[in-house]
């Protein structure tokens, strides 16, 4: 059976009740799943990130096929069509900013802080966060120079550009063309 549109919910936390929403509008599978998250400075290492803490943008995530997700200025991800089966998120150290330090935030993470086991059944959201835990004046003055490319950023060289950016709290997006630091490179010697 195919669904053009569904929509998963998820409210967290009742403290600070959040509801987060996705709405798959290609056709998923009967046998399929989705998974979001975001990667996020934990400043007051609680494990959740709390109205002050940033979410990092342009962090690669990876799938164990080779797949690959960029967290949005909002350092939120998120991906429509796994397979009803264990699958692996890894994170890309190369794309956080210097000097981050990711912690494990459940048995999913195996003991590595950059990779998470997902769990994947039929027409489930699977919810996959990284947590930066630092929370170093450098990692956050990166931070807020990749979410404000206005301000002068030390990295720019080896800044990622998210494959698709999300509108506002609409579900529109655009498809980006992300460039490598080779491209911006070449871009800027001519």
């Amino acid at each position: 059976m195919d669904i053009k549109r569904q929509a998963f919910c998820m409210i967290s936390h009742a403290l600070w009740v959040a509801v987060f929403c996705a709405l798959a509008s290609v056709q998923v599978a009967a046998n399929e799943s989705c998974v979001a998250g975001k990667v996020y400075v934990d400043c007051n290492h609680n494990q959740r990130q709390d109205s002050k803490e940033l979410g990092i943008p342009n962090v690669r995530i990876y799938l164990e096929d080779g797949t690959y997700l960029i967290t949005d200025v909002a350092g939120k991800f998120s991906f429509c069509g796994l397979s009803a089966q264990t699958h692996v998120l890894k994170v890309d150290k190369t794309t956080l900013p210097t000097g981050s330090q990711l912690i494990a935030s459940s048995n999913r993470n195996s003991g590595d802080a950059n990779s998470l086991f997902l769990d994947s059944k039929n027409h489930q959201l699977i919810r996959a966060d990284f947590i930066e835990n630092s929370c170093s004046k450098a990692v956050l003055t990166q931070v807020r120079a990749r979410q404000n490319p206005r301000i002068q950023n030390t990295e720019s060289a080896n800044q990622v550009q998210p494959a698709i950016t999300f509108k506002g709290t609409s579900l529109e997006y655009e498809v980006n063309n992300p460039k490598t630091s080779a491209d911006i490179a070449k871009q800027n010697a001519r």
